[in-house]
């Protein structure tokens, strides 16, 4: 298999065009921005939904993310020195600089709330909590392909707001995905001390992708108008 393959290229791809169109929608307002970012991220969604690899791998590091748990909590104490880690560890794997400092800079603001981000640590992934990453994920996917569909039966916000939530989906897996080929696939010559930073990385994009997932359902379950958030319903009698 080759590198690009254990790194989940497309990942790394849909993150690099969603976030750039992500951003002119939060700068502009631009509802073609939103379709476009939800267009991209739906696609990288459902690649993500099927790619047994992807998942077998998170998998096969439970054990070595147990193994290691107190060294990343230890390592994610500091965690502007776990960012600057990681962007050691990023240009190693020769992602362009743009995309490094930008996915740095989302995986940030994911986790802004770093206090809830080391309480978090204390839940470690398994295997049954991959499972149900994977299941879940599938809610989340189906939201923002439904953005994508129909952007106007579903509302601005609505949408925007599921959209944002699976952008940070895709930061935690491409975030992931890259860590991973370091640890198994061996796309960059492991050390002792890129192991350690690689484990923590991985166990940050599991906090990234399961942080707001339960928050986010499918936007048409609710028949309410979004609209109603800013202007509840009042009688004239």
């Amino acid at each position: 298999m080759d590198a690009s393959s254990w790194r989940a290229q497309y990942l790394v791809d849909a993150y690099d065009t969603a976030s750039g169109t992500w951003n002119d929608f939060l700068k502009h307002q631009d509802r073609e921005a939103l379709q476009y970012t939800a267009h991209t991220l739906c696609g990288a969604h459902r690649d993500l939904e099927h790619d047994d690899v992807f998942w077998s791998r998170f998998h096969q590091l439970v054990p070595k993310l147990e193994e290691k748990r107190e060294a990343i909590k230890q390592y994610l104490t500091e965690f502007d020195e776990f960012l600057a880690a990681e962007r050691r560890i990023l240009r190693e794997l020769e992602l362009k600089d743009t995309i490094a400092e930008r996915l740095i800079g989302d995986v940030n603001q994911a986790l802004r709330d770093v206090t809830r981000a080391r309480a978090l640590v204390q839940e470690n992934p398994t295997n049954l909590a991959i499972e149900n990453l994977r299941a879940d994920s599938q809610r989340l996917q189906a939201a923002v392909c439904a953005v994508d569909t129909d952007l106007s039966a579903i509302g601005l916000f609505t949408g925007a707001r599921a959209v944002g939530r699976s952008m940070e989906f895709i930061v935690g897996g491409a975030l992931t995905a890259l860590n991973a080929s370091i640890i198994i696939g061996g796309t960059v010559a492991g050390t002792p001390e890129t192991y350690v930073p690689a484990l923590t990385s991985v166990n940050t994009g599991y906090l990234t992708m399961s942080k707001h997932l339960m928050e986010c359902g499918f936007p048409q379950q609710s028949s309410r108008p979004w609209w109603r958030r800013f202007f509840p319903y009042r009688s004239n009698r």
